[in-house]
């Protein structure tokens, strides 16, 4: 559905901490940025399987083992990180793609963002920002996938 779809439900950013079923979108290539050290990083977008939640986290090869836990676990295979230096954009798309629509249960936290200069809620284009954090269910040994989590919010619970 495009963003002028009336069908579409709205898209709001997400505000309280709890259980979701979230999916990591692919990012363009217009926003994967190649950075002068020789990192890459993208502003990676987050939703709910529904679709009327996101929320965005920047993940880079600066950071290349963060991004390679984020891959694996939403994949559900362990994943190599990639080297911090020398990684071109159409690779850095290419290591995400695996990890890309693929529903998973999760716990997130959220916390305001304070602007610093005046001690408030800190706004972006009338939007109030926040810092999210995504705890991913453990393994059990031996299993191919995380169980789910009771009563995610954004979708139906997917059996695994």
């Amino acid at each position: 559905m495009s963003h002028n779809d009336p069908q579409r439900p709205a898209r709001n950013v997400l505000t309280a901490p709890g259980q979701y079923r979230i999916k990591l979108r692919k990012p363009k290539a217009d926003f994967v940025h190649a950075h002068d050290d020789g990192t890459v990083s993208s502003r990676l977008w987050f939703e709910t399987v529904d679709g009327t939640l996101y929320f965005t986290k920047t993940y880079g090869t600066r950071y290349a083992g963060s991004l390679a836990m984020l891959v694996g676990k939403f994949s559900g295979r362990f994943t190599e990180a990639l080297p911090e230096q020398g990684v071109t954009p159409e690779e850095f798309i290419r290591f995400l793609a695996p990890a890309c629509d693929i529903p998973l249960d999760v716990e997130i936290t959220t916390a305001p963002v304070i602007d610093k200069t005046t001690g408030q809620h800190a706004e972006y284009k009338g939007v109030p920002k926040f810092s999210y954090s995504i705890r991913f269910p453990k393994l059990e040994k031996g299993a191919a996938k995380a169980p789910t989590i009771q009563k995610p919010i954004g979708g139906e619970a997917i059996e695994f």
